[in-house]
Order: structure tokens, then sequence, then C-alpha cells
């Protein structure tokens, strides 16, 4: 459409000079006609020629803020512009301090790989647009995919199937488990209550405990086998939190433990639409988790913030933390760094926050504590 006006406004220029041609003629000499209709057109074609590129920056400029990827416009292997997908993607904290640099400095195009700011190196797709771009001006635009993104997703198939798999051996054996289970239970209570077998009570009160761990362990096997299905409704989450801090309290009272709980009052009638048990189950597991870790005096953080349309919550220990060669085990079926833990709880936990629509991680360092993340969208 605006090449089409171009040529009329072209057009129109040469309509323009002749009259100039006619007008300069009956006035003045040759010379000065030929030079004053040659600046007319000059100036004419160099303002069409401006209105042309600004149209083509306004165009790319739309194209870089709406596309769903990162995008970058090198020019003589110089960033001059790069949009927001890409400042994420490199980590970098202003666009003013990406531009001007050299682009090998962040992309290596032999090796399809991306160096963020901080250091850390990513694997990439990368594509340029097109031959005849990088012709002109030595300028090309370079489109970069994270495939970090592909891994994620992938590890989270993975994940799920891992999870099926479990579901259907949990709904397998769990009942056929559970029945013996309650008989044998039933026995040794009658054992312990016979006044006068008292020699074998000891031994009775340690088959009890074991037998109650057999159950623990399946109930939470039934849960991964056959979860029920969520109750949501909307609450208020500053509600939920603070319920989950009263029920904590006592048992970290008993470690000389104390909970501090951060809330912006901005946020006390910040409403999400959830299942509040579930949720409360989570947070219940997450703080005793922290409290078996420092068993000594210390502080709990709680820390609740809003980034965006997300509520996320952070719980701080000050416990013995997780050595690094184990924390990618953390959150497996029955992998535990507990004494008396079934492994289930973190995993179970992430299946409800991942339910909500929800993402929980996790950082620690041994001799430093735990930090336990969680990412909850609002009102949806």
């Amino acid at each position: 459409m605006f090449k089409v006006k171009v040529v009329e406004m072209m057009v129109l220029a040469l309509f323009v000079s002749v009259g100039c041609v006619l007008i300069l003629y009956m006035f003045q000499g040759f010379l000065v006609q030929l030079g004053a209709t040659g600046l007319f057109v000059f100036m004419l074609l160099f303002y069409v020629r401006r209105k042309w590129e600004e149209d083509d920056r306004l165009k790319m400029a739309s194209i870089m803020k709406d596309a769903p990827i990162a995008i970058m416009i090198v020019k003589e292997h110089k960033i001059v512009n790069l949009n927001q997908k890409a400042l994420n993607l490199l980590m970098g904290s202003k666009k003013r301090v990406i531009r001007g640099k050299d682009v090998t400095e962040f992309i290596s195009f032999s090796n399809n790989q991306l160096t963020k700011v901080s250091g850390e190196t990513v694997d990439v797709e990368l594509q340029k647009a097109s031959e005849g771009l990088q012709e002109k001006n030595h300028t090309f635009v370079l489109f970069i995919k994270d495939l970090q993104q592909d891994k994620e997703k992938e590890a989270l198939i993975q994940h799920y199937e891992q999870l099926s798999v479990l579901g259907e051996l949990a709904a397998g054996i769990a009942h056929e488990i559970r029945n013996p289970i309650t008989s044998l239970k039933g026995f040794l209570q009658l054992i312990e209550t016979d006044h006068s077998n008292s020699s074998s009570k000891s031994y009775t009160k340690i088959m009890l405990s074991e037998i109650e761990r057999i159950n623990l362990i399946v109930s939470e096997l039934l849960v991964l086998g056959k979860p029920k299905e969520l109750n949501k409704n909307k609450h208020h989450f500053f509600e939920i939190i603070q319920l989950v801090v009263t029920l904590t309290k006592t048992q970290a009272i008993i470690y000389n433990i104390e909970i501090k709980f951060n809330f912006d009052p901005s946020l006390k009638h910040v409403n999400i639409y959830c299942d509040d048990n579930k949720l409360k189950q989570v947070f219940i597991n997450i703080i005793r988790n922290a409290i078996e870790a420092m068993k000594k005096e210390g502080t709990i953080v709680i820390d609740v913030t809003q980034v965006n349309d997300r509520l996320k919550v952070a719980f701080i220990d000050e416990g013995k933390g997780i050595p690094k060669e184990k924390m990618e085990s953390i959150g497996k079926q029955f992998f535990t760094t507990k004494e008396n833990g079934t492994g289930l709880g973190l995993m179970i936990s992430n299946h409800i926050i991942k339910e909500h629509n929800g993402n929980m991680t996790m950082e620690s360092e041994e001799g430093k504590g735990t930090k336990v993340f969680i990412e909850l969208p609002i009102n949806s």
C-alpha cells in the first residue's frame, strides 16, 4: 500500500518538476532551471526514502514486540536492537547494556550456544532471517529459540510417566497390603491389652509403630495412584497461610524455632482459586520438613510477594541443607534425606502445586539451609 503511494508521489514529483522547468524557463537561464529542478527532486526522493525506512522500522518494532521467540538485529557483528524475550534469555538488566556489543560475545554460531550475562551457557536453535538481509549493510535478523524449554517439557513428560507407572503400582497393591495390615494391627492391640503377658509389650509397641509406618506409605501411595479431584473455590490466600503458621507453631516452639511471616498488607485480600485443604497439606509438609531439618533454635521465614499475576511464596529455613549430589533426586519417589521419611511427601506436594497451575522449586546448600519457592496464579 505504502509502495503504491510512493509511486504516486514520484509521478507527482515528475509533473511538478516539469512545471518548474516551464516556469523557470520563462524567467531564468537553462542551467538555473535544471539545478533547481534537480534539487527539488532530490529533496522529494530523500523525504520519500526516509518515510519508507521509518515505516520499515515501525513494522520491525511491532514484529519484535509480539514475536514468541527471542530476536536480535545485528549490524556489522554488533547488536543494534533486541526484543524483551532476547533480553530475558540473556538475563540482562537493560537493553542498553547489550546494545553495541559484539554478537559473538553471546552467540556461538558454530556450536549453537548462547552465553548469558551471568556466564551460563545454554543450547539454542539459531536462524537468520534471510541471506538478502545479510548482504544489505551487513545486517541480519537473528531468531533464537531456547532449547532448554524443550528439555524441561521432556523432563516433565517423563515425570508424569513415572507418576503414571507409580499410580498403577499403587492401585494394584495398596488395598492388598492394607487388608492384612488391619488384621495384624487388631491382633497386636489385643495382645497389648493382655496384662498377663507384660514381657511382650515392648515388642508389640515396636510392631504397632512399624505397622503405622507401612500404613502411612500405603496412604501416600493411594494419593498418587488415585488422586482425588480438587475441590477448588475462591479463598483469601492470607487466611490459608496464616492458619498453616498457627498449626505448625506448636511443633516449632518445642524445638525453640521461630516462624517469621512476612506478608505485604496490600496482599491481605488477594484471592486465589484453589483447593485450600490441599494447599494447607503442601505448606504444612514444607514447614515440618524445615523444623525436622533444624531441630534446634533458629528461624523459618515465610515470605509472600506478588509478581505480576502470580503469588510467590518462599519458605526459608536454617537447617543443615542438602548435599549437591542429592539435590537432583529430591522429589523422586522413595528418595528421602530423613531417617523416617517415605520419600513421597515432596512428590505429592509438587503434584498438588502442578494441579493448581503453579510451580515449585528448591534451592539448598549443605550447612546453609534450604529454600522452597512456590508460585501460584491469582484468580485462575
